[in-house]
Order: C-alpha cells, then structure tokens, then sequence
C-alpha cells in the first residue's frame, strides 16, 4: 500500500499537470461514464455513489454508482466503474455501507445540478483544514448520498492511515456537502506520536 504524507496531498493537486492527475478516475468522471448504460430517464436521478478504497491512489480507481430506475429490481441500477471503463451492471438495491431493506425512493435522488464538489475536492477541503496533518493517509473510502435531515447530497470519507508498522487503520470519517464543500462533520481519533517504549513493544 502507497502511504501519502498528507501536507503532499494538496499540493500536488494544485501544481501536478492534469495529465498527471488524470492516472485515477474521480466520482464525476465516473457518473458520466455510468450514465451512458441507464435509460435517457434515468440518467439524472443519482441515488448514490461508492468508491472503493485504492492501493496505489488516494482517489478510487473503482466507482459504483447507483441509479433510480423504476424498470430495475427494487428501482435500483447499480453501474461500476473501473479505470475510465464499465466494469459491471446490476439491478436491486445495494449495501454501501448502510443495512438496506426497501425499494429506492424518488426522494433520495441527489439532483445532478447541485453535484458541485468531486471526490478529490472534498478530500483537498479535508486535508487544508490540517487535522489530519500528522497523519500519514494510505486510503480513503468514498460514498456519496442524500442526507434526509440536511435534503442535500454528502459526501462521507472513512480515513485510513498507516498506522507505522506497514499495516492500516481507520482513524475516523469527515463529512462534506457535496453541493457547496461545507464541512458538516468531522470525526478522528486523536494523534498519539510513537514513543521509545513503542518501539521496544515491538
């Protein structure tokens, strides 16, 4: 897995050539690609985006994105995407990451209009607010979908570090508006610095 201090991660998304930047897909790319394997009438009514964490990137390489659809099994059309290309096409509804009982709702489509914020910017306004500057970030798990209570679309971004022995752990999630980048939520646990007795744990 692919450690990426986090002071870097801004940087270089703001001085890298695009054609550097373009190696992993981001969340909007990939609904439009999506978007070409649902029916005309179905293209604009986003239920909700998954990005699987990456090992090499920061930004997954592989995105499902889940359509409403009143012609599919429970109203859902699941399409992944992986690497610019579709991957897969499914009908139902889908785990990601909330237990799920029923049939998609027209009230839970996210309005494409109001899709503003990518996947790389949500995580830039994460990583310029520097809580997670100590850190060094190994992957992030992405999922997009309508918040009920707030009626706009947000972004949840669950943050893996490397937790100094080559292996990963979950430090904690952020929450950002996907419609205008405002941080709703934020919660990780504090920073605890490596001693010498660590070490020797070891």
């Amino acid at each position: 897995m692919v450690r990426f201090p986090t002071a870097l991660v801004l940087f270089l998304a703001l001085v890298l050539p695009l054609s550097l930047q373009a190696k992993a897909i981001t969340a909007l790319q990939a609904v439009e690609i999506a978007k070409r394997q649902v029916p005309t009438e179905s293209q604009g009514k986003l239920i909700a985006i998954r990005g699987d964490r990456s090992e090499s990137e920061l930004t997954p390489e592989t995105w499902h994105i889940v359509f409403y659809d009143d012609m599919a099994s429970q109203n859902g059309r699941q399409i992944t995407v992986t690497d610019h290309a579709v991957a897969g096409i499914r009908e139902g509804y889908f785990d990601l990451g909330n237990l799920r009982l029923a049939a998609y709702k027209m009230e839970e489509i996210i309005s494409p209009e109001k899709f503003k914020v990518d996947s790389d910017k949500a995580l830039n306004i994460l990583v310029a607010t520097n809580r997670l500057q100590f850190y060094s970030l190994s992957s992030v798990l992405y999922t997009l979908e309508r918040d009920s209570d707030l009626r706009e679309a947000i972004w949840k971004l669950e943050i893996y570090v490397d937790d100094g022995t080559g292996k990963e752990k979950h430090i904690g999630y952020a929450r950002i508006s996907a419609e205008n980048g405002r941080l709703v939520e934020m919660r990780f646990k504090p920073f605890v610095p490596k001693t010498d007795s660590d070490d020797k744990k070891k």
